[in-house]
């Protein structure tokens, strides 16, 4: 296959015995969402199979390798997907095929916010009470244009999307351009394809936590450049997504000791897990005057006679 053949011949050019093929149908079939979301596996073990016979049994060149330097094929497969996600995402609202429950949920919080109120619709108490999402609050100004959930579903999909964007940013000066291309894309394909809180996502509303990802990632390149200023706001944007995302703070401590820093990591650590305590176990519980609610009755030591007939019944 000619490197500067255009991509469109390229396609047109695929054989049904060639693993390259496969692997196109498998990543057409993704896009698509046909047949839920496991379908586009069936033609990825195809490709795997032909693949194997390429490289050892024929000793064929990698099927790839005339593209490996040409970005244009996967920018413009980029773009497609993007525009086939995020219309999707769009009419996947009125299909009735979504758990509309906490998209409606959130987006109750958000328009109570933007007229001033700390209130869940829904729920009928205040919002900080069911959970502590205070980051939800960047929505505001957009639903003061037009209260719609599409704001929110729009930025889940956006979230994923831009994950293989953020690291590409994020590696750009610790590698030569091509093979940071390369791990970019490799990571956007495991985080769309084979992620599975991102592949049930697509398939799942809405939920705060879901737009963590690329902000994440963002964290990681600037702890490595000691921008702690802009480290420390976009840690407060995460923490704010929901009452439990005090574990990434911790997992960034963790990752500081493993790298010897022991400093940085234990005050990592102990923020982390002292805004996740405080938030579930005091902060949550104070708007909603102290009474029993689900997601904070954790009790692991009670009623454990219960629990582990429950345990023998269920194995």
């Amino acid at each position: 296959m000619n490197q500067n053949e255009p991509v469109l011949n390229r396609i047109k050019n695929l054989s049904w015995r060639k693993s390259n093929c496969w692997f196109c149908i498998s990543l057409i079939i993704w896009m698509l969402g046909i047949g839920g979301s496991d379908l586009y596996a069936v033609p990825a073990l195809i490709g795997l199979i032909l693949l194997f016979k390429e490289l050892i049994l024929n000793n064929d060149p990698l099927p790839f390798s005339s593209i490996s330097f040409n970005h244009s094929i996967v920018k413009i497969l980029y773009v497609l997907l993007i525009f086939m996600v995020l219309a999707k995402t769009l009419l996947s609202l009125y299909s009735f095929k979504w758990n509309v429950f906490d998209v409606g949920s959130y987006s109750s919080v958000v328009f109570n916010l933007s007229n001033g109120l700390n209130f869940n619709s829904f729920l009928q108490v205040p919002a900080t009470a069911d959970h502590f999402t205070p980051s939800l609050a960047l929505f505001v100004p957009f639903y003061w244009i037009t209260a719609t959930v599409h704001w929110l579903t729009f930025a889940k999909a956006l979230s994923y999307l831009s994950a293989p964007l953020v690291v590409y940013f994020w590696l750009n000066n610790k590698t030569e351009k091509d093979y940071c291309f390369a791990i970019s894309c490799m990571f956007g394909l495991w985080m769309l394809l084979l992620y599975k809180p991102s592949v049930s996502s697509r398939f799942f509303e809405f939920s705060p936590s879901s737009l963590a990802p690329p902000f994440i990632i963002l964290s990681f390149f600037l702890m490595g450049k000691k921008r702690w200023f802009l480290f420390s706001i976009t840690m407060l944007f995460i923490l704010g997504l929901k009452e439990h995302m005090g574990v990434v703070l911790t997992g960034f401590g963790l990752y500081r000791i493993l790298q010897k820093n022991f400093r940085t990591g234990i005050i990592f650590t102990t923020i982390g897990l002292c805004v996740t305590y405080l938030m579930i176990f005091h902060l949550m519980p104070y708007f909603r005057d102290y009474q029993v609610f689900g997601n904070t009755q954790i009790a692991p030591f009670q009623d454990i006679t219960g629990k582990a007939g429950l345990w023998v019944f269920f194995h």
